[in-house]
Order: C-alpha cells, then sequence, then structure tokens
C-alpha cells in the first residue's frame, strides 16, 4: 500500500467516524458543546440551540464537509445548498458573538472596573496537565517532552497496533495562558525522507492535529482560555482525557489493516513533513 493510499483510506474511516460523532452530538443534546465556555465551540453550541434537530444535522453535514474537503471528493459526496446557507448563516452568528460569552463578558466587566486578571502560571497549567494525563492513562502513555521556557509544552506518547504511535501534545500559550491538545499519529520506527534540505531521517505521518473540535469540523484547535482558577484547570483537564480517551479507543478500528511496515518504502521516501 503507498503511504497516500493509506492516508487516504484512514481518513475516510475518520470522516465517517467523525459524521457518527456529531451525530452523538447532537442526539444527545450537546453534553460536549456545553463543556466549553468561550470560543468557536461555544458559538456553535449557541447557534445550535436556535435550530430544529433536522437543521442541526444540516449544519453538522455543512461543517464536516468544509473541514474534510479531500475525503468528500474522494466518497463522491457534495455540499448542498441548504447545508451550505446555514453554515454561511453559523459563520455569520460566529462573527456577531465574538467575545460574548458569559465568561468574556465578566472578565472585561472586571477589566473595566480596574480590577486585575490574574491568570495561572504555564508552570501550573502544565504541571497539572501532566499530572492528570498520566493519572489517567498510567504506563499506556510515556511523557516524551516537557518545555518550560518559551513556548511551554508538554507531550505524551502512546503505542497503537500496527506499528503506529499516538502522540498526544499539549500547548500552554504564548500570551495568555491557556490549555491547547492535539494527537498525531505517526510510525514508530523512522525512514528516510527527501525534503528541501535533502534527505533526513523521520517518521511517516498518517494524520496529525487530532481533537475534540477538529473532528467535528469546527476548528482545527482545541483549547480552553481563560484559566484564572484551579476549579477552570481541573474542568480543562476532564474535558482533555475525556475526548482523548475516546479517539485511543476508536484509533485502533481507523488503522485496522493500515501497517506502517507494509507501507512500499519508494513512498516512504517521498512523504515531507506536515505542511511541508
Amino acid at each position: 500500500m503507498t503511504l497516500q493510499k493509506a492516508q487516504q483510506e484512514f481518513k475516510i474511516r475518520y470522516y465517517l467516524w467523525a459524521t457518527s460523532e456529531f451525530e452523538r452530538e447532537i442526539n444527545g443534546s450537546f453534553p460536549d458543546l456545553k463543556l466549553f465556555r468561550t470560543g468557536p465551540t461555544w458559538q456553535v453550541f449557541q447557534f445550535m440551540q436556535k435550530l430544529g434537530k433536522s437543521e442541526q444535522f444540516v449544519v453538522a453535514r455543512g461543517l464536516l464537509k468544509r473541514f474534510h474537503p479531500e475525503t468528500v471528493k474522494a466518497l463522491g459526496e457534495t455540499c448542498s445548498a441548504e447545508e451550505k446557507s446555514l453554515r454561511d448563516r453559523l459563520d455569520l452568528f460566529r462573527h456577531d458573538v465574538f467575545g460574548t460569552s458569559g465568561i468574556e463578558l465578566e472578565l472585561d466587566a472586571r477589566r473595566r472596573a480596574g480590577k486585575k486578571i490574574r491568570s495561572l502560571s504555564k508552570r501550573k497549567l502544565l504541571n497539572v496537565t501532566a499530572q492528570r494525563f498520566q493519572g489517567a492513562f498510567g504506563t499506556q502513555c510515556a511523557e516524551s517532552d516537557r518545555e518550560l521556557t518559551g513556548d511551554a509544552r508538554l507531550e505524551f506518547r502512546m503505542k497503537c497496533p500496527g506499528g503506529w504511535v499516538i502522540n498526544t501534545h499539549f500547548w500552554f500559550g504564548r500570551g495568555e495562558n491557556l490549555i491547547d491538545y492535539g494527537h498525531t499519529i505517526l510510525s514508530e520506527t523512522t525512514v528516510e525522507h527527501r525534503g528541501p534540505q535533502g534527505p533526513y531521517m523521520g517518521s511517516l505521518v498518517m494524520d496529525y492535529s487530532i481533537s475534540f473540535c477538529s473532528w467535528l469540523g469546527i476548528c482545527s484547535q482545541t483549547q480552553w482560555e481563560y484559566l484564572t482558577d484551579n476549579e477552570a484547570v481541573d474542568h480543562a483537564c476532564d474535558a482533555v482525557i475525556k475526548f482523548s480517551a475516546r479517539f485511543f479507543e476508536v484509533a485502533p478500528k481507523l488503522l485496522k489493516g493500515i501497517e506502517a511496515d507494509d507501507i512500499t518504502p519508494d513512498e516512504k521516501a517521498a512523504m515531507t513533513r506536515p505542511g511541508g
């Protein structure tokens, strides 16, 4: 199997799973979208409350098709006029309500009143996240990277069947502190790649930037901002653990039959870094 074909097969499975996830979210009255107090996911949840269930499914399909264009094309699907129309309405709504979540309005009022808003330090966010994540997944995940200077980051590795590894990476913001997470699926072994600067050794990358918001097609990043107290951090960590556990459970099924060692050598050599 060529790498391109393997990636396409994975992305089709991922897209179909993501579609079922959005359907589950709608049928359950948005149990997970409710976990966000601000940002794009909060905006989508507010918009969905204005629609009937049938229109909610239309919005979901429109978002997923926009986020997975190559997969949609490979499946021979198209975006209907209704899907595009409702998605455009959502985009306009998100623009109009930007910065108006309850927590954003509360913090803005406090700033206008001259009160200083204190965010928890990146060190605190990183240490709590590391402790909670390791506590949830134990020996399944091994910490592989931790950096507190500059762009503070944290990373865990989990082995997956077929010679794959799931890297879960955390980023804690540049200005105001936040918690941002995502998963990358890459081969356990490294191979030679050909890049602009010449050959280099690296893993095969099946997919990257996988997280709750991206698999629903809402946005490319899943993050929690305005972390001003321990309760807010615990809330964010609980959500990350919940979403990660869900992906860890389904990942072996999405990768079933796609063995890293079965990908042809020529295609391995042609693989470039994400975005490269």
